[in-house]
């Protein structure tokens, strides 16, 4: 028997969902509109390079907040002090990666024996700093369901970041296109989100019960940690043993694929936490409501890759 309660969630469940994926579809086009743009103005390697310092520094990004933002989401209850700490906790957290990895920059580029990748490191190391000061008030949005205002942030900033590359790009700026719009990206983020969460700042301190939020912050890094390396290791594997431009070529068409698989299972994952959150005490609400979710995730990833295997050649051939 389906509750009222069961019917809310369910209601809002669906209505996320469709804000997010018709968000998510304009972002992708965006994003693909640009890969197709830039493919044509800017070589391989410049692509490869990125490529190459993220799959070793983008492991920063896991510890940024140490999983607080999900944690936020997903929290029974959560006071004004608790909001306050955790803000300045992952600040503190990407404050500290930024730093690291811009004293790392040497060597990743000694890693990969190339001297171009020292100033894309220590230039990328701001974004972990952004990224840390954004993920309390996104985790907020998805807390109260705010799916209207996240949708409006995505779409702005990959419009604006996107624009910018191409812009950046045609005036020659190399692999310096795809670092600037990847920050201008990550700035018009953290300043959206600050304005559109709501979310009030007081003066740094660390107060508040936070023991349960810190644990399971430390499980989704754990997590993540494993994701990171399944998503990252062949480009690390490739930079080391071949040049950029191969590395760009891979990662052009492996971007391609994660574009179009993103295009449910973000709106999903971004959904799916606040609501199975809400639901958390209630053991037969929550499965029904996960398996379902799963059903619809599996059920597209197939399609989509039978999609992709016959398509392949066009595909590439059109965006690339």
């Amino acid at each position: 028997m389906t509750t009222p309660s069961i019917k809310r969630q369910q209601h809002a469940a669906r209505g996320g969902i469709f804000v997010s994926v018709l968000s998510k579809s304009g972002v992708q086009i965006v994003n693909l509109l640009a890969v197709a743009v830039l493919a044509r103005i800017l070589v391989p390697s410049d692509f490869g390079l990125i490529a190459m310092v993220m799959a070793v520094v983008g492991i920063g990004h896991l510890f940024k907040d140490m999983g607080l933002g999900i944690a936020t989401v997903r929290a029974a209850t959560l006071d004004q002090e608790q909001i306050n700490s955790l803000f300045w906790i992952s600040s503190g957290l990407g404050a500290l990666i930024g730093t690291l990895v811009f004293l790392a920059a040497p060597l990743v580029a000694a890693l990969y024996q190339d001297p171009r990748l020292l100033d894309i490191t220590r230039v990328v190391a701001v974004s972990f700093f952004l990224s840390a000061v954004t993920a309390q008030p996104v985790a907020l949005m998805r807390r109260h369901m705010a799916f209207r205002a996240l949708a409006t942030i995505n779409l702005s900033a990959a419009v604006v970041s996107q624009v910018l590359g191409i812009v950046l790009a045609l005036r020659g700026y190399g692999y310096w296109a795809l670092v600037g719009a990847a920050l201008a990206g990550n700035l018009l983020t953290t300043l959206m989100s600050l304005s559109f969460s709501g979310i009030r700042i007081g003066r740094p301190r660390i107060a508040g019960e936070l023991a349960d939020l810190l644990s399971f912050g430390g499980h989704v890094v754990v997590f993540a940690l494993l994701g990171f390396f399944a998503l990252n290791a062949h480009n690390l594997i490739l930079g080391i043993y071949h040049d950029a431009a191969l590395v760009g070529l891979y990662h052009r068409a492996f971007m391609i694929l994660s574009l179009l698989v993103s295009q449910l299972a973000d709106p999903l994952g971004m959904v799916v936490m606040p609501v199975l959150a809400r639901l958390q005490d209630d053991l037969p609400a929550y499965r029904q409501h996960y398996l379902e979710f799963a059903a619809l995730l599996v059920a597209f990833a197939a399609a989509l890759s039978v999609l992709l295997y016959v398509c392949a050649d066009d595909i590439v051939a059109i965006l690339l």
